[in-house]
């Protein structure tokens, strides 16, 4: 059955990094920001807190996700992060270092969703909507 099937890198009962303040998600006045990959690797290098207290400073989306990690050090994670702009607009963030990461949204103000493959080759991409 379709209910049977697991993920092969998931324990059943497991609960995943998002559900930890810091690591997984994390929101400032100003930005929100969740993450994807390893778990552990997320926990233990507290990427969200720390991108989302670097990225409003950073020019380069790379610069903010490359302060987690030693240089030369393996990377398998990914975030979107949501920045709050004046006047109703919101620039959408997304980075990764895996092989592909899907990502979608809308505002209320949109008439059809955005959705992007997000791909090795070119692993950022930011757009400014409005709210």
């Amino acid at each position: 059955q379709w209910y049977q099937r697991r993920v092969a890198i998931t324990a059943g009962g497991r609960l995943g990094q998002c559900c930890t303040h810091g690591a997984g998600s994390y929101t400032t006045p100003s930005l929100g920001i969740v993450t994807t990959g390893n778990g552990e690797q997320i926990i233990n290098k507290l990427i969200a807190v720390t991108v989302a207290h670097k990225l409003p400073y950073c020019a380069d989306p790379c610069a903010a996700l490359d302060a987690c990690f030693q240089h030369k050090e393996s990377r398998m994670c990914g975030f979107v992060a949501v920045e709050k702009g004046e006047e109703g607009v919101a620039t959408v963030h997304v980075q990764h270092t895996l092989t592909n990461m899907v990502v979608g949204f809308m505002s209320a103000q949109m008439e059809a969703p955005v959705v992007r493959v997000v791909t090795r080759e070119a692993p950022v991409f930011i757009e400014t909507v409005r709210m």
